[in-house]
């Protein structure tokens, strides 16, 4: 399998999750966070491609997926993959009653709105998030950059990124929510 090293073209953007690990030999990782709770395990990684996200609780591993429909996945547990196209928000139910609820958006700017809003990031200080800026691509004088924040809770673990595409002047915004259920006795 090769990896993909380069931002896709947005109209190549998916978004999947998995009920397995998937592994990180297949991308091409730049930052790495890993969070550890009482009742899971979840690392994030930023990819030439947009992001990884694995989230562990008990003996059950989730794996979600931004990355170029032309990335090479597996099929084996593949619980949910599609083509990222303007605005979606859903849920489902996982297996040992982890509730996954995602969302994305994709938005295409105006060249001065995109400049803004990179420079913003570029510019912020991250405290509670990563962030990563990409080499540019040549064609336009900007560099792609992906920004990862976390908020986590005692049966809960969200994760918002934003990746931006410059070539496009494309912002693409993903927010998963999962959610444990309750122990019982408590």
């Amino acid at each position: 399998m090769s990896l993909l090293t380069t931002r896709p073209k947005i109209s190549e953007l998916t978004f999947g999750l998995y009920g397995r690990s998937i592994h990180p030999e297949l991308f091409q990782i730049y930052t790495t966070r890993r969070i550890e709770r009482e009742r899971f395990v979840a690392q994030i990684d930023v990819t030439s491609t947009g992001h990884l996200v694995m989230f562990k609780t008990d003996d059950r591993v989730f794996t979600e997926v931004a990355t170029s429909a032309h990335q090479e996945l597996p099929q084996r547990r593949r619980l949910l993959s599609t083509r990222i196209h303007d605005r979606f928000q859903d849920r489902m139910e996982c297996e040992g009653g982890v509730l996954f609820e995602y969302q994305y958006h994709l938005e295409r700017l105006s060249p001065e709105s995109f400049e803004i809003l990179q420079n913003a990031f570029a510019n912020s200080s991250v405290v509670d998030g990563m962030l990563h800026q990409f080499q540019t691509s040549g064609r336009v004088n900007m560099a792609a950059l992906s920004y990862m924040y976390v908020d986590t809770r005692v049966n809960s673990f969200r994760v918002q990124a934003v990746h931006t595409f410059p070539d496009d002047y494309a912002v693409l915004k993903t927010q998963s929510l999962y959610r444990l259920p309750a122990k019982s006795g408590l």
